[in-house]
């Protein structure tokens, strides 16, 4: 077992928002040069006090990542988003197509009423009109729905909702679906690689250089015994429910040793031993942590700078918290898994955690 403090954060957001951060490096370390050995009368940067230097360089990391995500609004097969999405199992058959105009051929447009009739006849379709479309007076919404915005572009039960669906239905049943699926799986677990020839190897020393944390990255799947806490998803219906996992991430204080990224149990059913991916995360009370400030500060550093949020899955939110000794107290609640308590994590930051593997 391993006993380390960390703070979650969500890995895919992790690598891009570290992606945009390494592209405004070299204008970052231009103007703290020009800042710091600028010479001349009209060189007047030299003048600035550190603390407008520092709300120049928040300006400029800002734009830098504003503009990046305007690159990605539209989604891409080969995203960092969508290799996450693939290896969670929360995409759907239609994301694997470069070109979703391929599969269209195979699903007839969907016009159950008068409203998308009339709209796809005049090539002014707006998917928000439609007769069909979940509503305030709805007695069961869709799950888009209930989570979101009623009615909006989302809603399962709308003609165009009924459209995406006889697509999926398609593209599930090709060889191309899968095979792609399983490559972007891939995808993913190479992006977080941290060897030394991993893709993930520059941003663990980027992290180390600039920002004094390290990074710890674990795979797990769902418990069994837990299966409440898992978050549910509408794209879980297209995969199998033993293709549900996802990578824990947490920014975390340099250390020596790190625990390792699965454990290995005894096969009951036959000779050879299974190394199934396995993490668990307890709350630490933080009032009785004793890390220094210069500590504290090099978690929230790294939080404001790179844009990022406070994100603790809800499979590791437990009613627990442990003391320094290590033993456990339950919260008053007893209230366990949902995604409440996930976001209630980002309300005291930074979130230190006891990450627990087995071994």
């Amino acid at each position: 077992m391993s006993k380390t403090l960390r703070t979650p954060v969500k890995p895919d957001q992790l690598i891009k928002t570290l992606t945009t951060y390494k592209t405004a490096l070299p204008v970052l370390k231009a103007l703290r040069l020009v800042h710091r050995f600028g010479q001349g009368p009209q060189v007047h940067i030299t003048k600035l006090p550190a603390e407008i230097l520092l709300l120049i360089e928040d300006t400029i990391i800002e734009t830098q990542r504003r503009n990046h995500n305007e690159d990605l609004m539209m989604w891409h097969p080969y995203g960092i988003e969508s290799d996450f999405a693939c290896f969670e199992s929360k995409c759907e058959p239609r994301d694997h197509w470069v070109e979703e105009e391929d599969l269209w051929d195979y699903a007839d447009p969907v016009s159950d009423c008068k409203s998308c009739e009339k709209e796809m006849a005049e090539g002014t379709y707006s998917k928000l009109n439609c007769d069909l479309r979940c509503t305030k007076d709805t007695v069961e919404p869709c799950g888009t729905c209930v989570e979101g915005e009623m009615g909006a572009h989302g809603c399962e039960r709308n003609c165009y909702g009924k459209w995406k669906d006889a697509v999926n239905r398609y593209a599930q049943g090709t060889d191309h679906n899968w095979e792609f699926h399983e490559e972007r799986k891939g995808a993913w677990l190479a992006r977080i690689d941290k060897t030394k020839k991993g893709a993930f190897l520059p941003y663990k020393r980027m992290l180390e250089e600039h920002f004094g944390l390290e990074v710890y990255l674990a795979n797990t799947v769902v418990d069994g015994n837990n299966e409440e806490r898992w978050p549910k998803h509408k794209n879980y219906r297209w995969h199998p429910e033993a293709e549900r996992q996802t990578t824990l991430c947490y920014l975390t204080l340099p250390k020596r040793l790190g625990p390792k990224g699965a454990f290995d149990a005894d096969d009951r059913y036959g000779d050879i031993p299974e190394s199934p991916n396995a993490a668990q995360a307890i709350q630490v009370d933080m009032h009785s942590l004793s890390i220094t400030d210069e500590q504290r500060r090099r978690f929230q550093r790294a939080l404001k700078t790179l844009g990022l949020v406070v994100y603790l899955h809800p499979s590791q939110a437990h009613a627990y918290t442990a003391t320094p000794d290590l033993s456990l107290e339950e919260d008053s609640d007893g209230e366990n898994g949902s995604d409440e308590d996930s976001d209630a994590a980002a309300g005291e930051w930074p979130r230190l955690l006891l990450l627990v593997k087995s071994s």
